[in-house]
Parts: C-alpha cells; sequence; structure tokens
C-alpha cells in the first residue's frame, strides 16, 4: 500500500477507518485525563473483537515510512496507525516507560523541552499505575522523585 491508497482507504489491513478514528480519539481522551485507563482498555478491546489480524511489523513500518517521508503529518492516517499498532498500554508496559523516562531525565543531553514532554508522560503513567485498585500508593518513589510530587 502507498501513501496515496492510504490517505483515500476506507479500510487500513483490513480494519474500516471509522473503527480506528474511535480507536485513536480514546487514546485522545485518556491522555487528556477525561478517560480512565480501565476506560480505555474496555472501549478499546471492545472495539478490536472480530478485527482482523494484522502483521504490527508490517504496520511500523509502514508508520516510520510515513513520518519520514510523508507530505502532511497532521493527517487523519498518522492517528490512525497510531491506534492500529498500539493499544493501551498494560501496567507492565507503563513500568517500563517510566523506566525509559527515568533514563531519559537523568541524562544531562536531554533538551528541557523534551524534559518537559517526559514529566507530563511521567505524570500520566503515574497516575494510571496509582489509580485506584491499581496496586500502587500514590507516594511511592519512581527513581529519585515521589509518583505524586511530579
Amino acid at each position: 500500500m502507498d501513501f496515496a491508497q492510504a490517505l483515500a482507504a476506507d479500510e487500513l489491513w483490513g480494519w474500516p477507518v471509522e473503527v480506528l478514528d474511535r480507536l485513536f480519539a480514546l487514546r485522545s481522551q485518556a491522555g487528556a485525563g477525561s478517560l480512565s485507563i480501565e476506560q480505555w482498555r474496555e472501549h478499546d478491546a471492545a472495539l478490536r473483537v472480530g478485527m482482523p489480524d494484522v502483521d504490527l511489523e508490517e504496520v511500523a513500518e509502514f508508520q516510520t515510512d510515513w513520518l519520514v517521508n510523508g507530505s502532511d503529518l497532521d493527517a487523519p492516517l498518522t492517528g490512525r496507525l497510531t491506534a492500529l499498532s498500539s493499544p493501551p498500554p498494560t501496567d507492565e508496559k507503563l513500568w517500563a516507560e517510566l523506566a525509559t523516562i527515568a533514563a531519559a531525565l537523568t541524562d544531562r543531553q536531554t533538551s528541557q523541552k523534551m524534559r518537559y514532554a517526559y514529566r507530563k508522560r511521567r505524570s500520566r503513567a503515574a497516575g494510571w499505575l496509582t489509580r485506584p485498585g491499581g496496586g500502587l500508593d500514590r507516594f511511592a518513589v519512581v527513581g529519585d522523585r515521589a509518583i505524586s510530587g511530579s
């Protein structure tokens, strides 16, 4: 599939673009804090039922190629590819993300702009991990800083 086909397609890898748009909307709502991680996971899973399996490596290659060579990165295609290739994170993936963020924040080469973005991501991931019933005290420590004090 080339970019022009993907931009005009009603389906990507057998998935209706309407479903992909709804999945991306859920991701955006969860990222903005208007949807809990549990709600995101539940609604996302319901939309994925009955959808065909996809080769995630193929989708990731196409997505990388699109990000590098695409002409309009604001097009809905970017969100659709993200939704297709990235379901909501598990708690284990959130922990891995926190570890990656902690490493980036301790790296002196990380720019101030990136530090801000990493702190925002850390706050969101920590909030999801410290949700009621999430099994983690909100005053748990990640790295050298309290999650709640990020």
